[in-house]
């Protein structure tokens, strides 16, 4: 039997807030109780790291009163095996079990609305979920990195979701919601009639190879596919957008034949992807924030149809040229650097290249963001005509010795050259008007930054 310990929780009003003594909040079997009142009035609240840490926490049980668990209330309780919700639970926050790595199973109350993001984040242990019949919202990646969790069960009475051989759909069967990542199948055919797959869905199940996606998908989440073992898909020629991280460390993932009905890649797609090799679609607009960065992309070519690239979106540590199709009204590429069309921005060089030197072109006003980041240059020449270098346009160019910024020089964005830890002098020029935050940050071996006086 439970004993309470209220004594040991702080509570203010209707809330408990912490804990006075994170080793003696349990009884000898290291179970708690949080009682429906605490000096006459109902507690109704688990607060934001409230059992945060609480490392001698095993079993815990909530009374009736409790309505909501805030962010991170039981954030990294280690020793957590089981948790009795009380009856009218209606909200979980987010991250509100995170890390919590013995938690066997949950059995969410008939009451509960809301799921937070991450809510059950890497509970390693979790084999089983039952979700209650008036959930109606689930955060994203809730139940990311459980990777014993093989199955999702759903109350029939529920409205909003159905459950089908332990896989999490909404109630029309029309949306996959939650792959669970503990299932150990090698493939996975989504069934025809589903249009949306739903953001986060695959993330994190590293057993899945292969996914076949019907063409009745026309739409997929984001964070869909982020850190999935597949290494084959086929995305359907009614898709037009890739959300963003949908692919993002998907580290098997060498080739994909990307559809011409895609108009938009967002931030970070392929992020730390294990990509080899992609072709842009002649349809593609924009290309976003470091959409293909940390991928083994080696060579790459601009559609004429893109208007637009994000900072560090070309990242690829083994990138040696960009090309450009020669109709394009927006970009040129000038010995495999890409600039915009009038070449008065360096939007990217390629940081394959084992160039130690590079010298700007004369007529660039601006370094892009991103635009040299990670490269394994140790100088660069900038010209008289630069006005701007960007936001981590030189960040982690760790072999850069020598820039000489030149006195036309007007903006120098945030953490422009931050970890150049080769870096030993710098001068600012004497029309300076912006210096970003952490614009030199980490770079270790600078002896001094000359600043002019005006």
């Amino acid at each position: 039997m439970m004993q309470n310990k209220t004594h040991r929780l702080k509570i203010e009003k209707n809330k408990v807030i912490g804990l006075y003594d994170d080793y003696n909040i349990t009884d000898n079997n290291h179970n708690c109780v949080v009682p429906p009142f605490y000096n006459g009035e109902e507690i109704s609240v688990i607060g934001k790291w409230a059992f945060n840490s609480c490392y001698s926490l095993k079993n815990i049980k909530l009374s009736d009163s409790i309505t909501d668990i805030e962010e991170e209330a039981f954030y990294f309780c280690e020793a957590l095996k089981s948790i009795e919700f009380g009856s009218n639970l209606k909200y979980i926050g987010d991250y509100a079990f995170l890390e919590c790595i013995k938690l066997k199973s949950v059995t969410l109350p008939s009451s509960l609305l809301s799921i937070g993001v991450k809510a059950f984040g890497n509970c390693n242990a979790l084999t089983s979920v039952t979700l209650g019949k008036n959930l109606s919202v689930i955060g994203l990646n809730a139940f990311s990195n459980c990777n014993k969790l093989k199955n999702i069960y759903v109350s029939k009475e529920n409205e909003y979701f159905s459950s089908k051989n332990g896989i999490l759909y909404n109630k029309e069967g029309t949306e996959i919601v939650i792959y669970p990542p503990g299932r150990r199948d090698r493939e996975f055919i989504i069934p025809n009639g589903v249009t949306f797959i739903g953001r986060g869905c695959f993330s994190t199940n590293e057993y899945l190879e292969r996914i076949i996606v019907p063409s009745s998908v026309s739409r997929i989440g984001e964070s869909a596919f982020s850190e999935c073992g597949i290494n084959s898909i086929s995305l359907p020629d009614t898709l037009e957008v890739i959300e963003n991280n949908t692919f993002s460390y998907c580290s098997e993932l060498t080739n994909l034949e990307i559809p011409e009905s895609v108009k938009e890649i967002k931030d970070e797609a392929f992020y730390g992807s294990g990509l080899e090799h992609i072709e842009l679609p002649s349809s593609l607009l924009p290309l976003g924030y470091n959409a293909l960065s940390g991928t083994q992309i080696r060579n790459i070519t601009i559609p004429a149809s893109l208007r637009s690239i994000g900072g560090g979106a070309l990242n690829s540590s083994k990138l040696k040229s960009i090309e450009v199709s020669g109709e394009s009204e927006s970009f040129v590429s000038t010995s495999g650097v890409l600039f915009d069309k009038n070449r008065e921005r360096l939007i990217d060089y390629p940081i394959g290249r084992d160039d130690s030197l590079y010298i700007v072109p004369e007529g660039v006003k601006e370094i892009g963001d991103g635009a040299f980041q990670g490269s394994k240059l140790e100088k660069v020449v900038l010209p008289s005509s630069i006005k701007k270098i960007g936001r981590e346009a030189f960040d982690y160019c760790k072999k850069l010795k020598d820039i000489v910024l030149p006195s036309s020089l007007l903006s120098i964005g945030e953490s422009a050259f931050s970890y150049c830890c080769s870096l030993e002098e710098i001068s600012l020029p004497p029309k300076m008007e912006e210096l970003g935050d952490n614009a030199f940050l980490a770079c270790s071996s600078i002896k001094g930054i000359r600043i002019p006086i005006v």
